[in-house]
């Protein structure tokens, strides 16, 4: 019973130790030259080396948005302290990148290179973010879980 209680304590102590946590936002800081190399940065004031959430969206690589991360992915992540990841509170990055449209020449490795870019662009500016360039985490759906799987094994990255 004891370590029931224990063990409820400590959960809801760090669940709730970033309830009340200034949450502040970037939204369509520029990674690239194209119209649509722009992320959105969700960060709280007191962290400091954090790991690097990147959420990308899915879409078939024709359609999506960075607005996939909704309030609710970010509260998970951001309230819970990355918890699954690291007993470490991270920050939340959700790009958005050039899609493949008819009349285009646009091809999944484009995609890829966009997203590339924009992790290059956390690595190089993380500490402004209170991030740790060395510890990103990527999520992503369908057109995103491609992508992230080619940024995590390929080496030129």
């Amino acid at each position: 019973m004891l370590m029931t209680k224990t063990v409820i304590a400590v959960g809801l102590w760090l669940f709730a130790t970033n309830l009340h946590a200034e949450v502040k936002v970037d939204k369509n800081v520029s990674y690239g030259k194209h119209e649509r190399n722009v992320l959105d940065v969700y960060w709280d004031l007191d962290f400091k080396n954090a790991p690097i959430v990147f959420t990308i969206h899915g879409g078939a690589f024709k359609n999506g948005s960075k607005a996939y991360c909704n309030k609710d992915m970010r509260d998970v992540y951001m309230a819970k302290g990355c918890i699954v990841v690291s007993l470490y509170r991270c920050f939340v990055v959700s790009p958005n990148y050039r899609l493949k449209q008819e009349g285009t020449s646009i091809t999944k490795d484009d995609c890829t290179l966009d997203v590339a870019m924009a992790v290059a662009y956390l690595q190089a500016n993380a500490a402004q973010y209170g991030g740790d360039p060395s510890r990103i985490i990527a999520t992503g759906a369908s057109a995103g879980g491609y992508i992230r799987a080619q940024i995590a094994y390929n080496k030129k990255w």
